[in-house]
């Protein structure tokens, strides 16, 4: 670690080596507020960014996250600052393109359908604003569930635990900052419909939240435990955010990745790994660690299709969106084929759940037949 006194002497030490976090306070005596972390993510974007700070100033905190991945206040204590470095070091191997690194950490926000972005918009401006329509316009976008659980979940509210669930973070924020967010801010975009259609969108949106559903039945069956439920329909919804980076950042690439893996019939996630040298789960887990995700959210995400990979013997958020986003991909449409079929026996029969497959089905298959 090195350690200095001003903005300036930190990019003068960044221009000599790299460094893989900045922790740094919000005001400096040689700059300007935020200045520092405005730099640092235009030359080194592949540096973690984390404010250190004891700010009160609600609408100044939530400028500064355009610049940062996670904000600490003090006082904060010294396991807490450990953690968090410590996971942004850890999070390094999960993207070991270094062009990947700088474009996904750089990114403030993820893009969200022109239906949703325009319903909120109109919500927010409207005299009759209601914050659980808000709430539930949020809850159906990847992009905009994504953000504002990172600022929720940031130090600064001194909550005791992560708020999983976008009703609960938006009852917390308040109607004023929302707006303030959505008006006066560029953490919300509108996804660009030129590289690909919009039903493509509206079809992933669908099978994500069609897959945190799902994750929280399968969740409530094996436990009863609220925080759990939670975070697997989180997860559920989050689980392909990688695409949403991918596509938005490498649109080409991606069309080049879907047309190999039909015409040779593989899995998109394997020629992921040939064409980009990482997966849309990597990139996924990635960002949402970044931006101040739990763990059990960020491993699902990562492994959501390989949960073997994971050394645990007891089922977690993990196997919840792992078993619900084979069966979403196995539902749809009334596939006849057994949604079961793609599900990992050797990891539900390593953390003894192999026999419970058909009892987290039947609900599930129920949703669709309910939905239609």
């Amino acid at each position: 670690m090195d350690f200095v006194l001003n903005g300036n002497d930190a990019i003068s030490l960044m221009e000599k080596q790299p460094f893989d976090v900045i922790l740094t306070e919000m005001v400096l005596p040689d700059m300007p507020r935020g200045q520092l972390l405005k730099i640092v993510s235009k030359k080194y974007p592949n540096t973690a960014r984390i404010i250190l700070s004891g700010c009160t100033d609600q609408e100044i905190i939530l400028n500064s996250l355009k610049y940062s991945h996670q904000f600490l206040s003090k006082p904060s204590n010294e396991k807490s600052i450990k953690t968090a470095i410590t996971k942004a070091c850890v999070l390094c191997d999960l993207l070991n393109d270094i062009n990947l690194k700088k474009i996904v950490s750089g990114i403030v926000s993820l893009p969200s359908l022109p239906s949703l972005y325009n319903k909120i918009n109109k919500e927010i401006v409207s005299d009759n604003s209601c914050i659980q329509k808000i709430g539930d316009i949020i809850s159906k976008d990847i992009g905009m569930s994504a953000k504002i659980l990172q600022i929720v979940n940031s130090s600064y509210f001194g909550l005791p635990q992560k708020v999983s669930t976008i009703q609960d973070a938006v009852m917390f924020l308040g109607l004023d900052t929302i707006q303030a967010l959505v008006i006066s801010s560029d953490l919300f975009s509108e996804i660009d419909t030129t590289s690909f259609p919009i039903s493509f969108f509206e079809d992933m949106q669908s099978h994500s939240i069609g897959t945190g559903m799902f994750a929280r039945k399968i969740a409530k069956i094996k436990t009863c435990e609220k925080r759990t439920c939670d975070d697997a329909f989180l997860a559920g919804v989050l689980h392909d955010v990688g695409k949403l980076v991918i596509i938005s950042n490498w649109p080409k690439k991606y069309k080049e990745i879907l047309k190999k893996a039909e015409k040779d019939k593989l899995k998109v996630i394997d020629v992921e790994k040939k064409i980009l040298g990482t997966t849309h789960c990597n990139i996924g887990a990635y960002l949402m660690s970044l931006w101040g995700m739990n763990s059990f959210i960020v491993e699902a995400i990562a492994f959501h299709h390989y949960p073997n990979q994971i050394s645990t013997d007891q089922f977690s958020v993990l196997t919840a969106v792992h078993v619900a986003n084979v069966f979403e991909h196995g539902l749809k449409g009334n596939k006849k084929k057994s949604a079961a079929d793609k599900i990992d026996l050797s990891y539900l029969t390593r953390i003894h759940c192999d026999n419970q497959i058909s009892e987290w089905y039947t609900p599930c298959k129920a949703t669709v037949i309910n939905k239609e």
